[in-house]
């Protein structure tokens, strides 16, 4: 097929792509493989041969083709072409705007999809961060965009903004999707304080990578130094209270003193950033210095009389029930949603 294509001439070249790229946008026809696999092999002809390049072709190309291998269940075959989405966008963009930071952030929640698929709830949670990262990049947000673009933004709500653009309704409605939020929301909060821990690590090495914490493309200045102490100091008091309202019979004592005493260590990390003279570091040393104490002393409150009824709990697992395996979880992107 490809000799095929080196013979035709770029007008022809161009007329195959716009039929192949009609197929695709048929919402009655199946996500067709080798189709998207020749809508790539005609851009890499127009490319090398006749020096045309269109961006936005080259992003629909490859999404639709990492879409293909994860409607066909070909999850790592996804993952991987997604990725490769992604590198493309970076490699072949100086300048990345916006729109460029949409896709990269929608891309990667895709790559986040796949991996939740494969069950690799690491690789997952990873793709996430990029793309929140990648999202807070966006220099002149819509009001629905810049809510999402705060430590404290809904992570359902962030998914869902990305979802609707790729994934069908039936997916979204999935009691599947609903039990991967609730995995995501369970695991990502302490994820996520290692990753603004490394952040701030990697602006140290590498001021110029294109996927710094939004704090880095802000300079990191004294006063987010000074937020993200607040912020892993709020999350060590919230799980120090977490004991304080618990029963001696939940035996979480442990883990929420791990995650505190976690917060603390970023808070503690993060502090050396903060110039001796910035105002607020002698309150913050205290606070930290306060909550040490507490998380060595605090404890469960001790129930005075236990009956057989009290140490009865239900445990709620999450549902077995998937979705249905003949729905497409995702669709071709619209070609109009980065216009």
């Amino acid at each position: 097929m490809q000799s095929h294509y080196v013979k035709l001439t770029k007008h022809e070249l161009v007329d195959e792509y716009t039929t192949l790229r009609q197929r695709q946008l048929d919402e009655d026809a199946p996500m067709d493989l080798e189709c998207a696999l020749n809508i790539l092999t005609i851009l890499e002809i127009l490319r090398e041969q006749h020096k045309f390049y269109d961006d936005h072709m080259w992003y629909m190309a490859n999404s639709c083709l990492a879409c293909c291998y994860f409607n066909l269940k070909q999850y790592n075959d996804a993952a991987i072409h997604y990725q490769k989405t992604i590198q493309h966008i970076v490699d072949n963009n100086t300048n990345l705007s916006d729109v460029h930071y949409r896709r990269l952030a929608g891309t990667y929640i895709d790559v986040m999809d796949s991996y939740l698929a494969l069950y690799n709830t690491q690789a997952a949670l990873y793709a996430l961060h990029k793309a929140i990262k990648a999202h807070k990049y966006i220099k002149s947000p819509s009001s629905i965009e810049a809510a999402f673009q705060t430590h404290t933004s809904d992570l359902v709500k962030f998914r869902l903004h990305y979802e609707k653009k790729s994934s069908t309704r039936a997916f979204i409605n999935s009691t599947k999707y609903n039990n991967q939020n609730a995995i995501i929301l369970q695991v990502y909060e302490e994820y996520f304080m290692h990753c603004l821990t490394d952040d701030i690590v990697e602006y140290s090495l590498d001021k110029t990578s294109v996927f710094c914490n939004q704090i880095a493309a802000k300079q990191m200045s004294q006063e987010h130094y000074a937020q993200l102490i607040n912020y892993f100091l709020q999350i060590a008091e919230n799980h120090i209270n977490k004991i304080r309202s618990s029963t001696s019979q939940d035996n979480k004592d442990n883990d929420y003193k791990g995650k505190a005493k976690d917060a603390i260590s970023h808070a503690t990390k993060t502090i050396m950033h903060l110039s001796a003279d910035h105002p607020d570091k002698p309150r913050l040393q205290i606070r930290i210095s306060q909550l040490q104490q507490q998380i060595n002393t605090v404890s469960a409150p001790v129930i005075a009389q236990q009956t057989m009824f009290n140490t009865l709990h239900v445990r709620q697992e999450h549902s077995t029930m998937d979705v249905d395996d003949s729905v497409n979880h995702n669709q071709p992107p619209n070609s109009q949603v980065f216009h």
